[in-house]
């Protein structure tokens, strides 16, 4: 698998991995550790493994095993993973693309996120609530997901974004805008982040009414 990462929807070549003594991990924000095998650490290939001046290491190519607990583990790649593309990725409102016909509410709001992942797609997702993990965390106002995702050539990603009025408690008292809709896509060569065009509740509901004759 060719391996880029997603951030501030920008999409770049490669992993960096966090270093821990003679260990090496991929991080998914901000709780999750994917091992990468000493096998594949070893690896001579700048193709496979770039090692960089400045002491980052940063993975280009690589396959996947699932071992003990269910943890998914980086491993030398093979010829069956060869054509897919691996995506760490971390998304938030900006994955919205307001217009002018459809801009940002003028109040203060907060938003919530769903992910639409392929069941074959995901090794590890986290959706991030809070602006850290433990005593003291603050909640979001926007949503955040953290996620690493395995894909075919054609494959995308879909997301909607979902809308309140801002405070307290439960979300709820949807508004305007909607958002919904792929935001990533590989198409066998690069992997594409594509900003979701905003729309109204009403042209929402209104794609989704029955029709008569």
């Amino acid at each position: 698998m060719r391996c880029f990462t997603l951030d501030n929807g920008i999409v770049t070549a490669g992993i960096q991995l966090w270093q821990d003594a003679d260990k090496c991990f991929v991080h998914v924000r901000p709780d999750v550790w994917m091992p990468v095998h000493a096998d594949l650490l070893n690896s001579t290939s700048p193709d496979h493994i770039e090692r960089r001046a400045d002491g980052q290491i940063i993975l280009h190519r690589a396959s996947t095993q699932v071992i003990a607990n269910h943890v998914v583990e980086f491993i030398p790649e093979t010829p069956q993973s060869a054509d897919r593309a691996c995506v760490l990725g971390h998304l938030g409102l900006d994955v919205a693309g307001f217009t002018d016909t459809c801009a940002a509410p003028t109040s203060p709001f907060r938003t919530c996120l769903g992910m639409n992942f392929c069941t074959g797609q995901v090794m590890a997702a986290n959706r991030i609530t809070h602006d850290k993990v433990g005593e003291g965390a603050r909640k979001l106002d926007h949503e955040e997901y953290s996620f690493v995702v395995g894909m075919d050539a054609g494959d995308d990603v879909r997301v909607q974004v979902l809308f309140y009025p801002a405070g307290p408690g439960l979300p709820s008292g949807q508004i305007d805008p909607w958002v919904d809709g792929p935001f990533l896509r590989y198409d066998g060569k690069d992997v594409l982040f594509n900003q979701i065009e905003a729309r109204t509740l009403d042209e929402r509901f209104a794609r989704g009414r029955f029709r008569t004759r």
